[in-house]
């Protein structure tokens, strides 16, 4: 699932609670209910902040765009994405070349399953604004999910070539960018493959699992040997781990250290002995 919508609207209006000019406010700041509003959202009260902003957003006769947001951040927080998703759909008829809008619908799309509603949101902000990163991720990996629907421009390695080219991937959330890796290394777009997982990992966001995924696409490339090392660091007997790095240290050379990683993978070698600990922290310094 991709980052959530609760999550991503956040980064989008949060500083509307102390940026927003006064003049571009369609509602006045002495209505008590911004104030209860502005409270409910930082103390994270999803029900309250989703009627409260609601209710300003239906005053203002949709006109209020910071309300309206507000509003579908607090009812994809509270569990309720349909609810958000008919919001922005509202939203997407008084701002119909809103693109941030419309990336908060086809993420509301997604999230309730229509697919194909998701990537024509998401094509329609690129049109808008061509750069979007997330938009170019999800529509991307939409792309290659959804069959008949990919090309050339906004499949998943155009997409990742497009954000690679940008310098944007670190816009894009770890999940979307390990999917675009996957379906980087399977094109063959390995160097863009490799940024991706890159970017991804860094982030802390990955699992173990999907660690070792991503250098097993790109296997035996020595640029995944510190990405296998930490989770060596982290299971010593991990086998497939150790299978990964022995080959990818193989692959840079280094031949004497790759023999002492695969010979871990023997069970007379998973031992607490001096000779195993001594080759394991030869590999791990790799």
């Amino acid at each position: 699932m991709p980052t959530s919508l609760s999550d991503r609207i956040r980064l989008g209006v949060a500083w509307a609670l102390v940026l927003l000019p006064q003049g571009c406010q369609s509602v006045q700041r002495d209505d008590p209910r911004i104030l209860r509003a502005e409270a409910s959202t930082r103390a994270e009260a999803w029900v309250d902040a989703a009627s409260l902003w609601g209710d300003i957003y239906r005053d203002s006769s949709g006109e209020d765009r910071r309300a309206g947001l507000e509003s579908v951040r607090a009812l994809a927080a509270s569990g309720r994405p349909g609810v958000a998703r008919s919001r922005l759909l509202e939203m997407e008829g008084h701002w119909p070349e809103d693109a941030e809008i419309l990336e908060l619908l086809g993420e509301a799309h997604e999230q309730v399953g229509d697919e194909e509603a998701a990537r024509d949101a998401y094509l329609h902000a690129l049109r808008i604004e061509p750069g979007r990163p997330y938009a170019l991720a999800r529509s991307g990996l939409l792309a290659g999910d959804l069959a008949g629907a990919s090309d050339e421009a906004f499949g998943p390695a155009g997409s990742l070539a497009m954000l690679r080219a940008a310098g944007t991937l670190a816009s894009v959330d770890a999940e979307s960018l390990y999917r675009l890796g996957l379906r980087g290394a399977a094109a063959g777009r390995f160097d863009e493959a490799f940024d991706a997982f890159r970017t991804a990992i860094a982030s802390g966001e990955l699992s173990t699992h999907e660690r070792i995924e991503a250098a097993a696409a790109l296997a035996p490339d020595p640029r995944t040997i510190p990405w296998l090392t930490a989770v060596v660091r982290e299971d010593p007997l991990h086998t497939r781990a150790l299978t990964l790095l022995g080959k990818a240290q193989l692959s840079a050379g280094y031949q004497a250290r790759a023999v002492e990683t695969l010979e871990l993978r023997r069970p007379w070698s998973r031992g607490a002995s001096g000779a195993s600990g001594a080759s394991w922290r030869s590999c791990a310094a790799t």
